[in-house]
């Protein structure tokens, strides 16, 4: 499946429920999702019960489960699929925070010193994401290249394919963004 409007066309129907194309689809990128997956991996805590096979399964079904994605290449549909990754990284450490902290039992005042490592590292994101949502108020296409690049993990250059704008653009963008979250957040994007 190299030729790209083929992969759409597969993609398109496996959107639409059939099970064999989403069987065509999956193993021509699984090996790249699985990298991204492992790189991922790499950053949670030590035990975490998230696989990165898991971690790609999930991601490809809800990449594919979207009904209003336009995936167009490739590329693009491993962007969604990393960006989604991350999602479920951040859902899960959210859900076994929950669970860690009695789920929906009385809630007691927390203190300073009970915070860990992990609530650190969610918060965190949690502040990243919520600065890229101010961002895209701002600057849609902005937003998308941080997106993009920081929770998607892709270069300059599959940006630029993915949205379909020059790799200048996506270098300007980039520029304007991290100065932006910086400026406003105190947080460096690099």
């Amino acid at each position: 499946m190299q030729d790209p409007g083929e992969f759409h066309e597969t993609l398109s129907r496996a959107a639409d429920g059939d099970d064999k194309a989403a069987e065509e689809v999956y193993p021509v990128i699984y090996d790249e999702l699985r990298r991204i997956a492992g790189a991922r991996m790499k950053h949670e805590r030590q035990g975490h019960t998230l696989q990165p096979t898991a971690l790609v399964n999930e991601a490809f079904m809800r990449v594919v489960g979207q009904e209003d994605a336009d995936i167009s290449s490739r590329t693009h549909f491993v962007a969604v699929a990393s960006m989604a990754m991350q999602r479920i990284l951040i859902d899960h450490a959210r859900a076994r925070g929950t669970r860690k902290r009695g789920g929906d039992r009385e809630r007691r005042e927390l203190h300073e010193d009970m915070a860990g490592r992990e609530e650190e590292g969610l918060e965190a994101l949690s502040m990243l994401a919520e600065a890229v949502e101010r961002l895209s108020e701002v600057d849609e296409r902005k937003a998308t290249v941080v997106r993009l690049r920081m929770l998607g993990g892709l270069s300059v250059k599959e940006v630029a394919s993915v949205l379909n704008i020059a790799r200048s653009t996506v270098d300007a963008d980039w520029a304007a963004a991290k100065d932006w979250l910086e400026e406003r957040l105190g947080i460096s994007a690099d």
